[in-house]
């Protein structure tokens, strides 16, 4: 299946398995990182989900049906682009492939393999995003 179709379909299947952590923008990569080393990651994907009272949420995905992980960030912490209402269809999410000069966007064959770093070129308009 293509990358890109596979980062568009994979929200949807991640949808009901997933847990919620409120951090700061240091605190959310940091899990990130931790969570792409688990031996059982293949994906990681980061999407930004919309904004709320609570704060920016985004969804990060590190493989299909091993569990995804909410963060909900003050929404002083990070500046967006444009910023919408929280929303729970992956139509509507925003694909972001850094954050602080850490490039997300990465995929494997599997789990022995070693990481690709997703091409940039195939993801025109995903956000590059710096702490404030």
């Amino acid at each position: 299946m293509p990358t890109r179709t596979l980062a568009l379909i994979l929200p949807a299947l991640l949808a009901a398995c997933t847990t919620t952590l409120n951090t700061a923008p240091a605190g959310m990569l940091a899990d990130i990182q931790t969570r792409i080393a688990m031996p059982d990651s293949t994906l990681s994907w980061l999407y930004y989900k919309g904004t709320d009272a609570r704060g920016h949420h985004f969804e990060h995905t590190r493989g299909i049906l091993r569990g995804g992980q909410i963060y909900v960030l003050p929404a002083w912490s990070l500046a967006l682009p444009k910023t919408q209402p929280l929303n729970e269809s992956s139509d509507n999410w925003q694909l972001v492939c850094e954050l602080d000069g850490v490039w997300l966007l990465q995929h494997r064959q599997s789990t022995a393999a070693d990481w690709d770093i997703a091409d940039p070129q195939w993801f025109k308009g995903c956000w590059r995003l710096k702490q404030q």
